[in-house]
């Protein structure tokens, strides 16, 4: 009886100490799995950056051919500015030539002017002379020139732009050949033209009828 009350605590206490045991080796087990988990994770993302990695070595390895360095760009640059300064050194030489070319330009103004000046006085004296230019180039005398006020060439401006037409012009002048005075055709027969055009229409008409 003695022995068999003194083994009853010892099995409630290997028991008590099976059942933790138990638990600590359950919760040993969950740490592990956690941490495998994170371990599989970790070495996923790695195998990803790792892949990544190869993608971008491989292009930047591809790119390496077309890729110029720095220091080549910059005896590029060196060389490109050093023709430009070799093609703007000659310019003081165009400059001289410019202010000669402009001298020169002055000059014939200069002359134009005094030759513009010098006319000023036959302008003036031709103004009598345009009023009366009936049985002339222009028949003033004509009535699409009427009223006309004597002595002012700026009325006469005026008929021509606004009331004049062709059958006031009297005298016709080409390259200084006349070829009409006094409405008169003087390099060609204007009675055969006229002929020779009411018989070209008569040959039409016949054509047109048969």
């Amino acid at each position: 009886m003695a022995t068999a009350a003194a083994s009853a605590p010892r099995k409630a206490a290997t028991g008590a100490l099976t059942g933790w045991m138990w638990t600590w080796v359950t919760i040993g087990v969950l740490v592990v799995l956690v941490v495998v988990g994170f371990l599989v994770g970790i070495v996923s993302s790695l195998e990803n950056i790792d892949s990544n990695l190869a993608e971008a070595n491989t292009a930047v390895s591809g790119a390496g051919g077309d890729v110029k360095p720095l220091p080549a760009h910059i005896a590029d640059i060196n060389g490109n500015l050093q023709a430009i300064d070799t093609s703007l050194k000659p310019i003081d030489g165009q400059a001289d030539q410019i202010i000669t070319n402009l001298t020169s330009i002055q000059g014939s103004l200069t002359s134009v002017d005094g030759s513009l000046k010098s006319t000023s006085g036959t302008l003036v004296g031709t103004s009598g002379s345009l009023v009366n230019t009936s049985n002339s180039l222009v028949d003033t005398a004509n009535s699409m020139f009427t009223p006309l006020m004597p002595g002012d060439t700026a009325h006469i401006y005026s008929h021509l732009v606004f009331s004049a037409n062709g059958s006031a012009v009297y005298t016709t002048i080409v390259d200084g050949r006349i070829l009409m005075a006094g409405r008169q055709l003087l390099t060609m027969d204007e009675q055969q033209i006229l002929s020779e055009a009411n018989r070209g229409f008569l040959r039409t008409l016949e054509k047109i009828r048969s």
